[in-house]
C-alpha cells in the first residue's frame, strides 16, 4: 500500500522535519516503501526502488559535493519518492545550496528533520503506517477492537496481545512460533507440552497439510483441538492451537474467524516487529563495518553512532572474533541461511549470557561467517578463558567447529581496528598451530606472525635451509624421514610413546631414528642454542 509524502511528515520522526525541496509535491508523491542508503555510489541505483523513500546522513561523501549531485540524479532516474538527509550539522556539516537547488531542479523531495531525530524514529512509525494498510487490503482486519489495534502500536509485546484478544473472543489458544516454542498459551503447562511434542513429532505431515489447507482439525492424539498455519504472503511465522467445541462444525465458521483474526495479529505485530529488526540490523552492519576501518572523525562520534543503535562503546577494551569454521564447508545458500538462522536464534542467546557474566553492556554481533564480541575487560583475563571455553563448548555440542581470537587490550576505541586485525591474526595463526576449537590470545601467536613475516625474506628462507641442510641431505639420499621425525620430537616435547603412536613407528624405531639425528647434525637440537635455530628454520619450512 502507500502513502502520501504529505501523510508521512504528519507523524514520526518526520513531523515539523524542514521542506528543502519539492513541496508542491507533497499530495502527488505517494510512499510504497522505505530503506536506509549510506552506499552512495552508483549501486544504489541496483536496489533503490520506484516510489521509495530513501533515508541517509551522506556521510561517506559529506565532503564530496559532485557524488552528492550524483546521488541525487541517480534516486531522481529511479523514480525515488523523496530523499530524508539525517544528522545534518553532526555527521554532515551542511547541505551545500548546489546541491539543494539541483533536488528543485530535478524535481526529488528533499527533507530535513531535526539533526537529533534517528533513523529508528523514521523508519519504525513508516514501517508500521505503511503494513497497517497493506495488511488491511489482504487480511482479516475487521475483528480487531481498537485497544488491541493501540496495543499493536504502541509496540506492545505479542504475547500481552495475544492474552488481550483470547479473552475479547474467549477462547483457549496456544501460539508456538515456528521452531515449536512457545509464544504464549492460556492453557495449562500439561497441556502446552503434549500441543509441542506432537507438532515436532509430525511436523513434516502436519505443516504439509497445512500449507494445503491452512487448518487442522481431525486430530487422534489431540481431540477438540484445531491447528491454525500463522503466515504472510512470504513467511510461516508459527501454529495456532484453539480449542474447539465437541460439535465442531456448528461453531467451526466462528472458530476459523478467531484464528483468521490471531493470524491477523501475529502478522502485523511480527511483521512490524521483523521490519524494524532488519532495517536496525541493516543499521548496526553498516556502524560495525564502519568501525572496522574508523570511519569517524572523533570518538564522541563513533559513541554517538552506536548509543544511536542501541551500543555502549564507551569502556570497551577487548575484541574477540569467533570465526564459523564449519561455514567454509558449505556450498549450498539455503545451507548458509539454515546454518545462520540456527546460530542466531539457538547459539546466540546462550552465548550472549556467559559474555553478560563479564561486561553486562557487552556488544555482541553476527557479521556473515564470524561472530564479534566487544568488552570491558575489567582485568578478568582468567574468567575470560574459562568463559570462552564454554563457549567453544556450546558450538562443539551443536556440532559447529569454530576457532577464537582474543585482541590485547586497548586503551580507546580508535584501536578497534588493530585490535580486530590482532583477533583475526590469532584465531588464523592459532587454527593452524595448534587446531580448531581453541581461543587463542594475540600475544600467545606474536612471534608466530613475526615469524610469518620473516618468510617473506630470501635470507630467512636460505639461513633457514642451511640449519636443516644435513639432515634435508640425508633424506634425499637414503629415501627417510629424519626431518619429519625432528620436528615431531620437538613439537611433542619427545614424548616417545605419544610419537611413536603419532607416527605409527615402534619405541625402538623412533629411538633409532632420534640418535641417527644426534650423530647426522653433531649437535643435540634439543638443547639451547640450536634447539631456538632448529625451531625457527622448521617454522620458516612450514614443518612445525
Amino acid at each position: 500500500m502507500k502513502i502520501s509524502l504529505r501523510e508521512a511528515i504528519s507523524f514520526g520522526g518526520l513531523f515539523h522535519a524542514e521542506i528543502l525541496a519539492g513541496e508542491n509535491k507533497l499530495d502527488t508523491i505517494f510512499i510504497e516503501s522505505v530503506t536506509t542508503i549510506e552506499v552512495t555510489d552508483h549501486l544504489i541505483g541496483e536496489w533503490v526502488k520506484e516510489n521509495q523513500l530513501c533515508i541517509t546522513t551522506m556521510y561517506a561523501i559529506r565532503d564530496n559535493l559532485q557524488q552528492q549531485l550524483n546521488l541525487v540524479k541517480i534516486l531522481q532516474e529511479k523514480k525515488c519518492a523523496a530523499l530524508v538527509v539525517c544528522h545534518v550539522g553532526i555527521w554532515i556539516e551542511y547541505l551545500d545550496t548546489s546541491f539543494i537547488s539541483l533536488c528543485k531542479t530535478e524535481g526529488l523531495p528533499l527533507i530535513k528533520p531535526d539533526m537529533h531525530v534517528s533513523y529508528l524514529d523514521i523508519l519504525n512509525p513508516l514501517i508500521y503506517r505503511l503494513m497497517s494498510n497493506d495488511k488491511k487490503k489482504n487480511l482479516s482486519y475487521h475483528e480487531l477492537n481498537k485497544e488491541i489495534l493501540d496495543m499493536i502500536i504502541q509496540g506492545e509485546s505479542l504475547s500481552n496481545i495475544i492474552k488481550k484478544a483470547t479473552k475479547y473472543y474467549k477462547n483457549q489458544v496456544t501460539f508456538l512460533d515456528s521452531y515449536c516454542h512457545c509464544i504464549y498459551s492460556s492453557k495449562t503447562w500439561k497441556q502446552v507440552e503434549e500441543e509441542k511434542i506432537y507438532i515436532r513429532k509430525n511436523f513434516n505431515i502436519v505443516f504439509s497439510h497445512l500449507l494445503r489447507n491452512s487448518f487442522l482439525d481431525t486430530i487422534e492424539l489431540l481431540p477438540d483441538k484445531l491447528i491454525y498455519l500463522v503466515q504472510t504472503k512470504n513467511n510461516v511465522l508459527g501454529f495456532l492451537i484453539l480449542d474447539t467445541p465437541k460439535e465442531l462444525e456448528r461453531t467451526k465458521n466462528k472458530i476459523l474467524q478467531i484464528a483468521e483474526t490471531l493470524n491477523t495479529i501475529c502478522a502485523l505485530v511480527i511483521g512490524k516487529q521483523t521490519h524494524t529488526m532488519q532495517m536496525k540490523e541493516y543499521y548496526i552492519h553498516e556502524y560495525v563495518t564502519d568501525l572496522l576501518v574508523w570511519n569517524f572523525r572523533t570518538e564522541n562520534e563513533a559513541i554517538t553512532r552506536g548509543i544511536e543503535a542501541g551500543i555502549q562503546l564507551k569502556n570497551k577494551n577487548i575484541f574477540i572474533l569467533v570465526n564459523l569454521n564449519s561455514f567454509r564447508n558449505l556450498n549450498n545458500i539455503d545451507k548458509e541461511s539454515l546454518y545462520i538462522e540456527q546460530i542466531r536464534v539457538e547459539i546466540l542467546p546462550k552465548i550472549n549470557q556467559k559474555i553478560m557474566k563479564i561486561d553486562s553492556e557487552a556488544f555482541l554481533h553476527l557479521y556473515s561467517d564470524q561472530i564479534f564480541i566487544l568488552l570491558d575487560l575489567k582485568k578478568q583475563k582468567e574468567i575470560l578463558t574459562q568463559r570462552m571455553d564454554e563457549i567453544i563448548y556450546i558450538f562443539d555440542k551443536n556440532k559447529i567447529s569454530v576457532s577464537v581470537g582474543i585482541s590485547e587490550e586497548f586503551a580507546s576505541i580508535k584501536n578497534i581496528p588493530t585490535a580486530y586485525k590482532e583477533a583475526t591474526q590469532a584465531y588464523n595463526l592459532g587454527r593452524q598451530y595448534f587446531g580448531e576449537k581453541k581461543a587463542i590470545h594475540y600475544s600467545d601467536i606474536y612471534f608466530f606472525q613475526e615469524i610469518m613475516q620473516l618468510k617473506q625474506k630470501e635470507e630467512t628462507i636460505l639461513f633457514s635451509n642451511k640449519v636443516l641442510q644435513k639432515l634435508i641431505d640425508y633424506d634425499k639420499q637414503h629415501h627417510t624421514e629424519l626431518l619429519h621425525t625432528l620436528a615431531m620430537l620437538l613439537k611433542y616435547n619427545g614424548n616417545i610413546t605419544s610419537i611413536a603412536e603419532l607416527m605409527h613407528l615402534h619405541r625402538n624405531t623412533l629411538l633409532y631414528r632420534k640418535n641417527k639425528i644426534l650423530e647426522i647434525l653433531g649437535y643435540s637440537p634439543f638443547e639451547m642454542p640450536y634447539y631456538f635455530s632448529i625451531i625457527i628454520a622448521l617454522q620458516i619450512n612450514e614443518m612445525f
